[in-house]
């Protein structure tokens, strides 16, 4: 597979029953085989957080960006982008929250993921944000290790609320000009 298979493109109206098929598939192959995640608790909070509707009225917003990753016209994986919000640690005046970043594991070690990240730095550029954060599970060493190779640092915690369940996760930060 080549890089210049990979598209990136903003999600419009017409994506939010896509972005929820495959936001339940990433989940789920990311989550349930985790010995520290229960699998009625997974299922509890993407019926909730992927359904439809919601989807639909966060495309409408217009305070949320979400960027599709498609490859040879199939959907690969995806970001949700959310500005003006803090967690613990993060600095800046206009940070920007990569509240999700999902590429289904079939395209993840092939350089994807860190095309997809370039991009939510470019919206970050567009939109004035001076940081870029995000928050990732405590239990998922594969990401963290990712999100510290593209630049992130851990700078706090936050609670996680996964169908009911409580969970810790780091957060991590990353000045837009490239400094922590």
């Amino acid at each position: 597979m080549t890089m210049s298979e990979f598209l990136i493109r903003r999600a419009g109206l017409d994506d939010a029953r896509t972005i929820s098929r495959l936001s339940t598939e990433t989940f789920w192959e990311t989550y349930s085989e985790n010995p520290n995640s229960d699998n009625d608790d997974i299922r509890k909070y993407m019926a909730k957080a992927y359904d439809v509707d919601l989807l639909a009225e966060e495309l409408k917003s217009g305070s949320i960006v979400f960027l599709l990753a498609e490859i040879d016209d199939r959907l690969a994986g995806y970001a949700r982008l959310s500005f003006g919000e803090f967690a613990e640690g993060v600095d800046g005046v206009e940070p920007m929250e990569i509240n999700r970043i999902y590429l289904l594991r079939e395209f993840q070690g092939l350089g994807f993921g860190k095309r997809l990240i370039d991009a939510c730095f470019n919206v970050a550029k567009e939109k004035s944000c001076d940081t870029v954060w995000l928050s990732v599970w405590k239990h998922n060493p594969e990401a963290k290790g990712f999100y510290e190779k593209m630049g992130f640092q851990s700078v706090g915690r936050v609670m996680f609320d996964l169908g009911g369940t409580m969970h810790e996760d780091i957060v991590m930060s990353l000045r837009v000009d490239g400094g922590s």
